[in-house]
């Protein structure tokens, strides 16, 4: 073979070990790439699983009892918890330690709570006091008795009065200086039904039920206090009027979108100024519970009983629409109860001893009898802590997976 011969040959087999290593190289890339690819839906998986579990125990880290519980209440505040009663308010810090305690005197404690601020009204009394984290921080007494108190961010809060001769509507800020009076009259405006005030204190909506004859109506207006509402008689911009419909709930979803919930229709309205309709939902059947947050407005509503017979829906049907009035979840539920609210993406059901937690998407996490009446359900320091408020006491609870409960459960079932 000739030299020449030689180096064509070599040349030949260059390319070809070049070719072979650019191939293994290639192979090792894309295997590489795959086990990334696999590794990150493993860990997908894993996110999902963790954040979905389901538990089916649980253990109490403490429990505190309460004196005259019935009329005890706790509404989550900050990073703790208010713990209200007619004889007074205590903060609490997570772990229910007492930070300042302040006492009063009052026949029916309502609270509303916004931002860094709560408001706690005396219904049918005078009495409403205002509080931060630090303790109180305004404390007035109303000309007439109280139906209803709602708070805002800055410290604002609106106050429905009921005088001998006509309803009061009041704004006041955080010093406690007039802002807005609006007086109704029963003849002639209805009944204040319901009211909500923005988080920014600027825009209020009310309801007002009157009868005319056999006829009912309900009239809904809106109030606009910042720049919007300028030149507006009373600051009233805008008045709508149903025939034969109740409005018992009005929600502000965010300071600009306003839920407006009937008995047998929701309405969504845009408010940067003026109202504008922008979303409006019919059920064809009865609404059972109402609930929401700053996130999501939610409904239970009974399925078709046609649809329930024939294994196509279940019993109840529980609906999350967003605050634009899109439907962002939809999924049935066998059992209701009595109470159901909506809190940091968390549905909190529960009647009598029997409770059931579930996600915003469905899933529960929780199902428990806890063998004592349950009062409320406020969230704990992380998800998987809560705080049950129990007729005589409240107990801190962490949510726990146990081989003996899931044992114990399977002979409950089996008996």
């Amino acid at each position: 073979m000739t030299e020449k011969e030689e180096k064509h040959i070599k040349l030949i087999r260059d390319k070809e070990n070049r070719r072979a290593a650019r191939e293994r190289v290639k192979r090792q890339k894309e295997r590489r790439i795959a086990i990334t690819i696999a590794a990150f839906f493993v860990v997908i998986a894993l996110i999902y699983s963790f954040w979905n579990r389901y538990f089916n125990a649980y253990e109490e880290l403490t429990s505190t009892p309460n004196s005259d519980a019935n009329y005890t209440q706790f509404a989550t505040f900050g990073n703790g918890y208010f713990k209200y009663s007619k004889d007074g308010v205590s903060y609490l810090d997570a772990d229910e330690n007492i930070i300042w305690t302040e006492a009063y005197n009052m026949e029916q404690p309502s609270i509303s709570i916004a931002g860094e601020y709560a408001a706690i009204a005396d219904l049918d009394g005078n009495q409403v006091k205002i509080y931060d984290v630090k303790g109180i921080t305004g404390d007035y007494s109303m000309p007439y008795p109280i139906r209803n108190v709602q708070m805002a961010n800055q410290g604002v809060f609106c106050i429905v009065l009921e005088g001998d001769d006509a309803n009061y509507i009041r704004l006041y800020d955080s010093n406690g200086g007039l802002l807005a009076d609006i007086k109704t009259q029963i003849e002639n405006n209805g009944y204040p039904l319901a009211v909500a005030i923005s988080s920014d204190g600027e825009k209020l909506a009310a309801s007002f039920y009157g009868a005319e004859g056999i006829n009912s109506k309900n009239v809904l207006s809106f109030y606009n206090f910042g720049e919007g509402g300028k030149g507006q008689n009373g600051n009233l911009v805008g008045t709508y009027q149903f025939e034969d419909m109740l409005i018992p709930k009005i929600v502000f979803m965010d300071d600009e979108t306003v839920c407006v919930v009937g008995d047998n229709q929701t309405i969504f309205y845009q408010m940067k100024e003026k109202p504008k309709k922008i979303r409006e939902i019919n059920f064809d059947t009865e609404i059972k519970s109402v609930f929401s947050d700053e996130k999501y407005i939610g409904f239970v509503i009974e399925n078709d009983e046609a649809d329930v017979e024939s294994a196509l829906a279940k019993k109840y049907q529980i609906l999350l629409y967003n605050k634009y009035g899109k439907l962002k979840e939809s999924f049935g539920r066998e059992v209701i109860y009595e109470n159901i609210r909506l809190q940091d993406n968390v549905i909190y059901c529960y009647s009598e001893s029997e409770c059931s937690l579930l996600r915003t998407n469905g899933t529960e996490f929780f199902c428990k009898n806890m063998g004592q009446n349950i009062v409320n359900i406020l969230p704990g320091r992380n998800r998987r802590e809560f705080l049950f408020l129990y007729s005589d006491r409240s107990a801190r609870v962490r949510l726990k997976n146990s081989l003996n409960a899931e044992a114990d459960d399977s002979l409950e079932t089996e008996e």
